[in-house]
């Protein structure tokens, strides 16, 4: 209700979009940052998880032989004329299939190779996407559940006529409806214990799943407010562990928070904060990481703790929108994600200047974000707590009811400075 009545955050104007004749959608991100340089992509909306009745391994299957098909003149397959531009692939290859999506990454291809780089690509990822050599799974890739990314030293506009024309090359067909996300709602702590590389620290993670926004509301400013509220809220959790063990001169090495979003991935958006100790305080972590969580979700955070940690969010953002020259391929990520999951097509600079506009009183600040992190944390439902330590003799049930008794027990926490 809240982003419905707020406006939209307006788009970064280095993107422009749109959708072909045939129905395909069309990004290109202006990057003038490397001269006559480009990164290409097609996206599918068929991947390893979201389709009825189709076996993981014929979409990886197809993915392969669509790589290996010959669409060139010379009959040089999809791979072999990408390796001739100077293409190298990434860590996963040219195609990387994923729960919801199939996504071809065609990185640093030289514009100034010749006159007719940028056809031939274009014409070839067409092909690619009217590939069918499989008949049976043809109808889950129909021009509507595809589109076409661009990012680098390009015309947009040039673009698009091509890819208009190109367009014609492959008809409209009927789009098949996908498996939809659905939540699974839990009351159990789940415990893993798992070994750590250094066997002279200890590290504890407690995070929550989090029931992701709804695709509707994606391009509306609800994922900016619910982000800076969840990252405000760990960076209150950080200061309250920390603080905990400065008073009992317990060193913690480390305490970190994290938000992930629905922007980004499938399934659930999550929520964490870890401590990082000595292997003998882990118990204590727990206890503290419990104590401080169950705190902050039982009686929310005092004024003075919101407003610093707004500042710190604030920071957090002017950094990173001051940061280095964005890349091709940061663009092109935000480019599949606004396809597949509708997430808004804005930069760090313009969420940044969205939450300074708002400015809003800061009792009404300080009931938002209570109201938005006691919603999310649920009263410690849908939990989980990752130990990584020795892991010999280690017990999970030990750590768990320690956690339990803390999260039960848990003190309201003293409002800083008293």
């Amino acid at each position: 209700v809240m982003a419905q009545e707020i406006a939209d955050i307006p788009s970064d104007p280095a993107f422009k979009s749109g959708v072909l004749p045939n129905g395909m959608r069309w990004y290109v991100a202006v990057n003038p940052n490397v001269k006559g340089i480009a990164d290409f992509a097609l996206v599918q909306n068929t991947g390893l998880n979201n389709v009825p009745g189709v076996a993981p391994d014929s979409i990886i299957v197809r993915s392969q032989r669509v790589l290996a098909a010959r669409f060139t003149a010379d009959g040089a397959s999809v791979q072999k004329f990408f390796s001739r531009k100077g293409c190298v692939p990434g860590s996963e290859g040219f195609a990387q299939v994923r729960d919801d999506a199939t996504v071809y990454r065609f990185r640093k291809i030289n514009l100034l190779q010749s006159a007719s780089v940028m056809d031939s690509t274009l014409f070839v990822i067409m092909n690619m996407a009217g590939a069918s050599e499989e008949v049976g799974l043809q109808e889950w890739y129909a021009p509507a559940d595809q589109a076409i990314v661009v990012s680098g030293d390009v015309d947009p506009d040039v673009v698009a006529q091509k890819l208009q024309m190109l367009s014609y090359m492959l008809p409209a067909s009927a789009s098949r409806t996908r498996n939809e996300y659905s939540w699974k709602d839990s009351d159990s702590l789940d415990v893993k214990l798992e070994p750590h590389a250094n066997p002279d620290v200890a590290k504890v993670t407690l995070s929550w799943r989090l029931k992701r926004i709804p695709r509707e509301l994606m391009s509306t400013a609800m994922p900016a407010i619910y982000g800076r509220y969840m990252t405000m809220g760990g960076l209150v959790l950080e200061e309250r562990i920390t603080n905990r063990f400065m008073e009992q001169e317990i060193p913690a090495i480390s305490v970190k928070s994290s938000y992930s979003d629905g922007a980004g991935m499938s399934g659930d958006e999550s929520f964490s904060v870890s401590v990082t100790v000595f292997p003998q305080d882990l118990s204590y972590a727990v206890k503290v990481l419990a104590a401080s969580a169950s705190a902050l979700d039982r009686d929310g955070a005092y004024a003075s703790e919101i407003l610093k940690a707004g500042r710190g969010y604030a920071d957090m953002l002017y950094q990173a929108d001051h940061g280095s020259n964005i890349a091709n391929g940061e663009y092109v990520e935000r480019c599949v994600s606004s396809f597949i999951y509708n997430s808004p097509l804005c930069s760090i600079g313009d969420i940044r200047r969205f939450h300074e506009s708002r400015s809003l009183p800061d009792s009404t600040e300080c009931r938002l974000f209570n109201s938005i992190l006691s919603a999310s944390m649920e009263g410690g439902r849908n939990l989980s707590l990752k130990l990584a330590c020795g892991a010999d003799g280690q017990d999970a049930q030990k750590f768990a009811d320690i956690f339990a008794s803390a999260w039960a027990s848990a003190e309201k926490e003293a409002e800083p400075g008293h």
